[in-house]
């Protein structure tokens, strides 16, 4: 029988963080029995035993503290706060995360072996920014290949905005090398001759890093304003049929519906013509990719069939016109960023500037690597093979879990190919790998899976589409 979650930990779960979050009420000098501590972080006093102990842990872990009885009650332990401990955001999540009941060895992404100095690495880079930011305002320098300009101000001698997507931040922080991630994606055929990798390394690994890298993007965006040093907002851009007159205010229905007709569109930031725009269309992409048969978005993008992802985009874009008028619209990311706090913080790290993107590129890749390898190594153990089983079971609370293993994975190549590819996706200082420009004609490969359950394995067979722009060059690449 699968063993389900127990019904005490989930309590503990909100006890953590609810101590966590309410850690601000409690102040240095001042002394707190623990029913005030429950009372102070809204959670449940509980009379003894290991409930009891586990929300002191929690509170023990944020402060220093000196305990001693109470005069007027002897069996009452009164806990005075000498200071606040200085944790990194890092550690904070970890001393929550570990009274969750984490198991070290369960099959998550374990980010805090990444997470911290990739936060590192972003806010390095988004220091340097500034600094070339202020320059340019200083100096009225505009440059041809200004990729910052019109995209950022300054709010005052300290803090400016910068508008960018996710998939430039994640070049940014050093975790993606976005050259090659354009090629791979327009030319994969030529990308694997020209980088001397098998394409059936490049079909299982491609869509797997990009996953991850995906992944601890939007993991460290929400660390990173936990740091204090920045914050942001997710929004988009939007192209619209013009829905305000020359003073400022909104159009009537008829008269948006008349400017479309007209062509005479705008682009303006989804929250200025609905403020629910986001979330309508972010809600709306899923259906379609439902209804395309993929589970999650993930699936469209992680497919390197082009005109899967363009047929994708079409749909979304004559859906989003019809139903929100919507001509276009374009994901971004806002980032409120503090120089002079962000290079505070980095003089406490002990790195050089030009050190840390460096430092955070290999630790992320070799995260990923070993990552794949372990799991490479699963289907000889059969522990490993149970715990992911039962990991599956209780994230999906389903009592038929299972997972598919690709078979390219025993391949002789793959151990050779899984760093290359590794290296090139993930290193921003990695070679260009340059592509041809001619548009892929499809053509498919077959693949080997098995599907393995609690009850055993079952061999699977398939196809996955690749380009035909060379038969004999295909042949070439597989045989690598």
């Amino acid at each position: 029988m699968i063993k389900t979650k127990k019904k005490s930990e989930k309590k503990i779960n909100e006890n953590a963080n609810k101590i966590y979050e309410n850690r601000h009420k409690f102040q240095v000098g001042e002394s707190y029995s623990y029913r005030d501590i429950t009372e102070l972080c809204d959670v449940k006093f509980q009379k003894s035993g290991n409930s009891k102990n586990k929300q002191l842990d929690i509170f023990r872990s944020l402060f220093d503290i000196e305990e001693y009885k109470d005069k007027n009650n002897k069996n009452t332990t009164m806990y005075k706060i000498l200071e606040h401990k200085q944790l990194s955001v890092i550690e904070a999540c970890e001393i929550v995360e570990n009274k969750r009941g984490t198991n070290p060895n369960s099959w998550g992404n374990k980010k805090s072996e990444y997470s911290e100095i990739v936060i590192d690495s972003l806010l390095a880079e988004l220091y340097m920014m500034g600094l070339f930011i202020e320059d340019m305002n200083r100096e009225n320098n505009i440059r041809d290949n200004d990729k910052y300009r019109a995209r950022q101000k300054n709010i005052d001698e300290n803090c400016y905005c910068i508008e960018t997507n996710k998939f430039e931040l994640s070049c940014w922080a050093g975790i993606r090398n976005g050259e090659n991630f354009k090629n791979a994606k327009k030319n994969r055929v030529d990308f694997c001759k020209n980088l001397k990798t098998n394409i059936r390394s490049f079909e299982y690994i491609y869509p797997k890093v990009n996953d991850s890298i995906y992944k601890a993007t939007n993991y460290i965006l929400n660390l990173l304003s936990d740091t204090g040093h920045v914050s942001f907002k997710e929004t988009m851009d939007v192209i619209i049929p013009e829905f305000r007159d020359d003073e400022g205010y909104r159009l009537s229905d008829e008269e948006i519906e008349e400017n479309s007709q007209k062509h005479n569109f705008v682009t303006v930031d989804a929250y200025e013509f609905d403020v629910d725009l986001v979330d309508k269309i972010k809600i709306l992409r899923g259906d379609i990719a439902n209804k395309m048969g993929y589970k999650s978005l993930s699936k469209i993008y992680n497919n390197s069939n082009q005109r899967l992802i363009d047929e994708f985009n079409k749909r979304l874009e004559e859906q989003a016109k019809e139903k929100y008028r919507v001509i276009k619209f374009y994901p971004k990311v806002v980032l409120y960023v503090n120089k002079t706090s962000i290079f505070n913080y980095l003089q406490t790290k002990g790195y050089a500037m030009d050190e840390i993107r460096e430092v955070c590129t290999k630790t992320f890749k070799n995260h990923i690597v070993n990552k794949m390898l372990k799991n490479r190594d699963i289907i000889n153990d059969q522990s490993a093979v149970a715990s992911k089983l039962e990991h599956i079971a209780k994230k999906h609370n389903t009592d038929n879990p299972f997972f598919y293993y690709d078979m390219v994975q025993q391949m002789k190549y793959y151990l050779r190919d899984l760093p290359r590819l590794a290296s090139a996706l993930i290193d921003p200082s990695y070679k260009e790998i340059e592509v041809s420009d001619k548009v892929e004609e499809n053509t498919k490969i077959k693949y080997a899976k098995k599907k393995i359950t609690f009850n055993g394995v079952e061999d699977v067979k398939g196809t996955v589409l690749v380009s035909k722009t060379d038969d004999e060059l295909i042949k070439a690449i597989l045989e690598l």
